[in-house]
């Protein structure tokens, strides 16, 4: 069986990329995996530009992914998220997700892109997250029952951490 018009239509109409006419045009279209490495490609070359050493972690499995002089970093990048009609942006309104306790980093930095007002760069230590864990994330898959090591921060919650103590500018790395 075909797809129906109705169904057509509709991945039509979510296919939408906001980012047109912007340097992150094609962004949306790339896989997770993707996005993640355009993430960590871009806080590599933001640290080398201040002057910093960064190196990949050891393995794809290492619990981090760079090595910035000798911190162990964890990278969240996040462009701001469609409008609900998929044809605008709704700047300074991201997602932190996939973030693990366990996972061998010491500072996590979040990069969150917007369309017209400034970027957010910020980075929290691994103590500051377990501090502020259950204040501001959710267990990302399964439910705090599932045990899973697994946390999402979005929406309002997001903001107020962005505010927060735990969250440090970029610029006193």
């Amino acid at each position: 069986m075909k797809p129906s018009k109705a169904i057509k239509e509709y991945i039509s109409n979510n296919i939408a990329d906001p980012w047109v006419g912007t340097d992150w045009e094609g962004y949306r279209g790339l896989d997770p995996k993707q996005k993640g490495q355009v993430g960590e490609m871009y806080v590599e070359e933001m640290m080398k530009n201040r002057g910093y050493k960064v190196k990949p972690a050891a393995t794809s499995t290492a619990g981090h992914d760079r090595v910035i002089g000798r911190t162990l970093v964890e990278i969240k990048f996040s462009v701001a998220q469609s409008a609900p009609d998929k044809k605008s942006i709704k700047d300074n309104v991201f997602m932190i997700n996939h973030v693990g306790e366990q996972k061998d980093w010491t500072r996590l930095i979040f990069v969150g892109i917007n369309s017209s007002t400034d970027d957010v760069i910020k980075f929290m230590t691994k103590s500051d997250f377990k501090k502020c864990r259950d204040i501001y994330f959710k267990p990302q898959q399964g439910g705090k029952k599932s045990g899973n090591d697994d946390w999402i921060c979005c929406g309002k919650k997001l903001q107020e951490l962005l505010k927060s103590k735990y969250m440090r500018d970029i610029s006193k790395w």
